[in-house]
């Protein structure tokens, strides 16, 4: 990997776990969980990169998106989940 590829996928990472925290499904204390979890990925899936096919910026620009869209849907589906319905209590 190229320092300016690192460097690139550095700020984009910073830049969208930056907005992910914002979300709903989310806490500004998450941020850095955040930002673990896409450089995890991001680092698991450049071995799969082939300069041949495209620009190191799209593929990791994918990566990271695809990561994200990911976590939104495993966040969401377990806000959904009825297990961690709580009972109304008339208090």
């Amino acid at each position: 990997m190229k320092p300016k590829d690192f460097e690139y996928a550095s700020k984009l990472i910073r830049h969208k776990a930056r907005k992910l925290a914002r979300k709903a499904e989310f806490a500004d204390q998450d941020r850095t969980d955040l930002e673990q979890e896409l450089f995890v990925r991001f680092l698991g899936r450049w071995p799969a990169y082939d300069e041949a096919r495209g620009m190191a910026t799209t593929f990791i620009a994918r990566v990271v998106d695809h990561a994200i869209a990911s976590m939104l849907r495993h966040q969401r589906a377990a806000m959904r989940d009825p297990r961690r319905a709580v009972p109304i209590t008339d208090g």
